[in-house]
């Protein structure tokens, strides 16, 4: 008997499979059959998919009960995949993959209903190595996993009475393999790319330049939402390929750590390196490295440990190294290193930033630094005079685009029929500010409506994103909430926020708690240490890796002492905060803290993360401070470990809906807040 339930349908298929076979003759094509459906089933095992039916080129695939699984799955195929391509690339093996969800029956081992059409059809239309899935599954996967999904629009699909809308799943191919790819954080998605002709000319001539033998450093600066990243993003899908390579890190308000950017970008070299060059590469400077980046001693484990010395003697050492091994790169192949988000750096990264720029000798590598509005008391306030003097820098100030950019941009999107009149609006309403004509644009595409009604209701909200601490000036609705769970945080050191899937959780506690508690709104909180996690699947890692960095200690010595004894956590604190002022403290916010039980799959980990953390808050004494930002149909889950169960019990605040009057705030305060701001700029 048929049984309806919701679920997510998966399909993938061997792209010319009939000609590989042809090809390959019939032994080879079978040895290489068998190969490619056991790489298969290992990623349909990994994540507790049940494979419904295969043919001699793909699959079908069944998730019952989790479509995050199912996207993990697609992904796990692709780099499978890409792992068979590698060993043997003359046979050319790539997969396209389609997912769908919804209701479906199931019966006889098999499932039927519009999902299963959907997932097919979707296969169909997906490009060679792409992962395509229904705007339903992502919006049932949120941003659990850690993917990236670019909407690609309505799709006409072969026997589907209406367009579909989709999604393309971002995918990375498996550490080692030969080529370096497109860092995440310089993906191209969402609208068309448009003017920018002067700044593109200059970062061009730079990377001429950088051709010849030069080493050359672009500073881009302007104000939030201007398209710093996104020019960078266009430049970067431009130059990499074969003979370039192109590196991305970035500072962040919640969690800017020491050398944060550089950290980042060279770990996404380190994972996608092949052993023998990075061995090459990093020579006698890997010892040093891994100070840096912890994940150089998984690829090259001969590695000595860096030497021992005071903190500048370190530092220097560590300065030398990433300019070496960053030389060494560049000898091969020339680099572009993206370091975003400088007006959020450290210190310790803008010393970095100016030891690479500085120091002598001719190396093929260009540093593109971008930079925000300048904030008084920041390290960059202190530096940015200095850093875009320095000899040979190329400034690049971006303000909002004329009204002949925001023209071209609409015309791309709505074709040739565009108004000049509507541009005109829109560029009026805007000032031309990248950020909100994308907004207007996309709203306009999606609505289908008239034009002047869509603009006359549009304004500066966001939806269904998340706000950041970057955003905390247009967050509002919360207040009463906010002032109780600070009153709470001044007499407890474990605050845990608690409400449904969408309520609201991540913005109240990253642009409603945390900007107070650096405003100073609880006695010494601005001089709290911030650490913002997601537990991922891997949760005491992650501590660890954030703990090193501020203690100023290797992260594989304290994942080590946390794997030991869960109250290394309480005294790793401690010591980062030996020479801070009393009211110092170290808050550890563990944001969508239900992965610690949808991702991490090793209970052993996450056992000891919930050590850690518990030990750390209820030790007297102790300088550690933690808030929770936890899904409630997840409540269950915690309370399977007795120690977090009665944590919880006492710490939990429950966010419920918002009253009238926040309502009101969120819908009538954010517009005269975002025209005072355009108006002082323009000024």
């Amino acid at each position: 008997m048929a049984r309806t339930q919701t679920g997510t349908i998966l399909f993938c298929d061997l792209v010319s499979s009939t000609a590989l076979m042809t090809r390959l003759g019939d032994d080879a094509n079978d040895r290489l059959r068998r190969r490619f459906f056991v790489a298969l089933r290992e990623a349909v095992a990994a994540n507790r998919g049940e494979e419904v039916k295969s043919a001699g080129d793909g699959m079908m695939v069944a998730f019952p009960d989790s479509a995050a699984d199912a996207v993990s799955c697609a992904v796990a195929m692709q780099r499978a995949v890409a792992r068979l391509a590698a060993s043997d690339p003359l046979l050319g093996l790539a997969i396209r993959v389609g997912l769908s969800s919804g209701e479906a029956s199931h019966e006889d081992n098999d499932w039927f209903g519009l999902p299963v059409v959907e997932a097919a059809r979707l296969e169909h239309a997906a490009h060679t190595g792409q992962i395509l899935c229904s705007e339903l599954t992502h919006g049932l996967v949120g941003n659990r996993g850690g993917h990236a999904f670019t909407p690609v629009g309505a799709l006409e699909l072969k026997g589907l009475p209406e367009n579909l809308l989709a999604c393309d799943v971002a995918w990375e191919p498996d550490p080692g393999l030969p080529t370096i790819p497109l860092p995440s954080g310089l993906a191209v998605g969402g609208l068309p790319f448009a003017g920018r002709a002067a700044a593109l000319a200059a970062l061009g001539e730079a990377w001429d330049g950088v051709l010849a033998g030069e080493r050359r450093f672009v500073l881009i600066s302007g104000e939030q939402g201007i398209g710093k990243t996104r020019l960078a993003a266009e430049f970067a899908a431009s130059v990499h390929g074969e003979r370039s390579i192109v590196l991305y890190g970035r500072s962040e308000t919640d969690r800017e750590v020491p050398y944060q950017p550089f950290a980042e970008a060279l770990r996404w070299y380190v994972l996608a390196g092949q052993p023998r060059v990075l061995r090459e590469q990093v020579g006698a400077a890997g010892g040093e490295l891994t100070r840096l980046v912890p994940a150089l001693r998984n690829r090259l484990p001969e590695l000595p440990e860096p030497r021992a010395g005071d903190p500048a003697t370190e530092r220097e050492a560590l300065f030398d190294a990433v300019l070496y091994v960053l030389s060494s790169v560049a000898e091969r192949s020339p680099v572009l290193l993206v370091v975003d988000d400088l007006e959020q750096a450290g210190a310790q990264t803008l010393a970095l930033l100016r030891h690479l720029v500085t120091s002598p000798g001719r190396r093929r590598l260009l540093v593109a630094g971008l930079a925000g509005d300048v904030s008084a008391g920041t390290a960059w306030a202190a530096e940015a005079g200095a850093i875009s003097a320095l000899p040979g820098c190329v400034r690049i100030a971006l303000s909002g685009l004329v009204p002949a950019e925001v023209a071209s941009l609409l015309e791309q999107v709505e074709g040739p029929a565009a108004s000049p009149a509507l541009a005109a609006r829109i560029h009026r309403e805007t000032e031309g500010s990248p950020r909100f004509v994308a907004e207007l644009i996309a709203r306009l595409h999606e609505s289908g409506g008239p034009a002047d009604a869509v603009l006359d209701a549009a304004c500066p909200y966001m939806g269904l994103r998340s706000f950041e601490a970057a955003d905390s000036g247009l967050y509002f609705g919360r207040d009463e909430v906010v002032s109780a769970l600070l009153g709470r945080l001044a007499t407890n050191r474990l605050l845990s926020v608690v409400g449904a899937s969408g309520s609201g959780k991540s913005s109240l506690v990253r642009a409603g708690l945390v900007p107070r508690l650096r405003d100073g709104a609880l006695p010494g909180s601005r001089d709290w240490e911030v650490l913002v996690i997601t537990p991922g699947a891997h949760p005491l890692a992650e501590l660890a890796s954030r703990l090193g960095a501020l203690a100023g200690v290797s992260a594989a010595s304290v994942l080590r002492d946390l794997e030991a004894d869960p109250r290394t956590l309480d005294l790793t604190v401690r010591q980062a905060l030996a020479n801070r002022p009393e009211g110092a403290r170290v808050l550890l916010v563990a944001d969508q803290f239900e992965e610690l039980f949808t991702l991490c799959r090793d209970d052993l980990e996450r056992q000891r993360f919930i050590d850690a953390l518990l030990a750390a808050v209820g030790t007297s004494g102790g300088r550690t401070m933690a808030i929770l930002a936890m899904r409630a149909d997840f409540y269950g889950e915690a309370a399977l470990y007795p120690g977090l169960a009665g944590a919880l019990e006492v710490s939990h605040a429950l966010l419920g809906p918002m009253s009238h009057d926040d309502l009101l705030s969120v819908i009538e305060r954010p517009a005269p807040r975002h025209r005072a701001a355009h108006r002082a700029w323009a000024g």
